[in-house]
């Protein structure tokens, strides 16, 4: 059995905090992308066409959190984490820059011009009936190639996380062990096991 204990620590270290924000970025939003494209492959792969309403719903929340969590990953100002354009290999950057426009213009706000407002008006009485909204967006707005090539940059993009955490904490490993202990330890199998979030 191993001994872990939990440290915590307030910081104004622009180090640490990027630190942070790359940790969140990896956990929270790298990883879950990543997981939801496995998903959606195996949905697409199975059954294209939904046979009822859930499917629909569920595909689309899938779909929803792979634009929002991937936008989120280059808002630098307040996650601390620097990823922005250049970290994106040139084979990507076409379809860095539609999701970040999707999530921009479908996910994250209606904007109008999207959309188109149906309905039905009774000749008789004039009164209008069943106002709905027609969507440019279509239930796949990526295909099993793109959700692929998205498995990919994730997986590069995790590799350089990781590869900026370990310098992070390299430079900053005395102030990071002297954090404030919980006195809280954690006993652990010394093999395979560790702090949700930690990288060794």
């Amino acid at each position: 059995m191993a001994n872990f204990k939990l440290n915590k620590i307030k910081t104004t270290n622009k180090k640490l905090l990027r630190l942070s924000g790359l940790t969140s970025i990896q956990n929270r939003d790298l990883e879950r992308i990543k997981k939801i494209c496995q998903i959606l492959l195996k949905k697409i792969k199975d059954e294209i066409f939904p046979k009822n309403l859930t499917k629909v719903v569920v595909i689309d929340a899938l779909y929803t959190a792979i634009f929002i969590k991937y936008r989120r990953c280059f808002n630098s100002t307040t996650r601390n984490a620097g990823l922005n354009k250049k970290h994106i290999p040139k084979k990507y950057v076409k379809l860095h820059e539609y999701i970040i426009n999707q999530a921009t213009k479908i996910y994250a706000h209606a904007f109008q011009e999207q959309n188109e407002l149906a309905y039905q008006v009774n000749t008789e009485t004039n009164k209008i009936h069943g106002i709905s909204t027609i969507s440019k967006e279509t239930l796949y707005p990526l295909n099993e190639k793109y959700l692929k090539e998205l498995c990919d940059l994730v997986d590069g993009l995790i590799s350089n996380v990781n590869k900026w955490q370990d310098e992070i904490k390299k430079d900053n490993k005395p102030m990071l062990i002297g954090g404030h202990n919980t006195n809280f330890l954690i006993k652990m199998e010394s093999k395979g096991q560790r702090l949700s979030g930690q990288n060794n």
